[in-house]
């Protein structure tokens, strides 16, 4: 085995008090078996099997798991919990000099033909925060080789992460910007009825 790459999840759509069944708590289970708990049987699995080949370990994760949002608390949630373990996980493989190297990959909003069809039409995002998906793809296929221990994409998202550590209040005054609240909800039951038709992100809204 040469290479693990972790790239599936759940997206839960919508503010979390804005939807009861976000908050059910077999729900939110689901949610965290496949966002976390899996990523962490499969690397532990692997690693073994990549320590005799020197293998790469990459982690799709998300903006999400750096920065808080309004629309996916029990997502950013999950990301979070993805981000804690593995960029620990990252730090213990380098500690003890593990031929295993790992990266995690923090991307933005990319927009599949999927989430073109069903979630874009109803999310007033602006342009530069929208990622290619060819290009994510070729991003991702470089790091197999570079290695680096973190990817962001798009770039755009750096200065995010920077206005949230350091100036908390932009980043607030910029989601406020967006949209207000209950649009949001009203936005996000118009997506979760949509992606009943189409199937899409089957399970997770």
């Amino acid at each position: 085995l040469d290479y693990l790459i972790l790239n599936h999840g759940l997206m839960p759509n919508g503010p979390f008090l804005g939807f009861p069944k976000q908050q059910d708590p077999e729900f939110i289970q689901k949610i965290y078996n496949v966002n976390v708990f899996s990523y962490i049987q499969l690397a532990t699995h692997a690693i073994p099997h990549l320590e005799v080949t020197g293998g790469h370990i990459h982690v799709t994760s998300s903006m999400a798991g750096e920065i808080p949002q309004i629309i996916g608390g029990l997502y950013c949630a999950t990301k979070h919990s993805k981000n804690g373990f593995f960029y620990s996980l990252q730090q213990e493989l380098i500690h003890k000099r593990s031929k295993v190297s790992l990266n995690i990959g923090a991307f933005g909003l990319i927009v599949t033909r999927e989430m073109k069809d069903v979630i874009m039409k109803k999310m007033n995002m602006p342009k530069f925060l929208q990622g290619d998906l060819k290009k994510c793809v070729q991003v991702i296929i470089d790091n197999l080789v570079l290695r680096e221990r973190t990817i962001t994409f798009p770039s755009t998202n750096r200065a995010f992460r920077f206005n949230w550590y350091f100036n908390p209040f932009f980043h607030e005054f910029f989601l406020a910007s967006i949209t207000d609240y209950n649009s949001l909800v009203k936005n996000h039951t118009t997506i979760h009825e949509q992606s009943a038709k189409t199937g899409y992100q089957k399970g997770s809204s």
